[in-house]
């Protein structure tokens, strides 16, 4: 008779931001976003990413990529194009 090895697996949550980023300042051209680090117990944060979405195409791509740096809480995202949101 053969058996076999009990396993185990454990579901981490995914985690989320406790509010939306804020503007912090902003100008024609750029704008400065802050967010909190989630507090709600879930999976570790290993980073952000911002994206910027096209208002006319919805067209996205990534603004910001912090993926790999939790301790970052804001960024300057700069060349800005009107008719694009973030």
């Amino acid at each position: 008779m053969t058996f076999s090895i009990r396993n185990t697996f454990v579901l981490a949550s995914r985690p989320t931001t406790s509010v939306a980023p804020i503007k912090v300042v902003s100008d024609d051209n750029s704008i400065t976003l802050r967010w909190s680090a989630s507090s709600d117990g879930g999976s570790p944060i290993i980073g952000y990413m911002v994206y910027q979405t096209n208002v006319t195409t919805g067209g996205k791509f990534l603004a910001y990529d912090g993926s790999v740096i939790p301790t970052v809480d804001s960024t300057k995202i700069t060349n800005l194009t009107t008719g694009h949101q973030y």
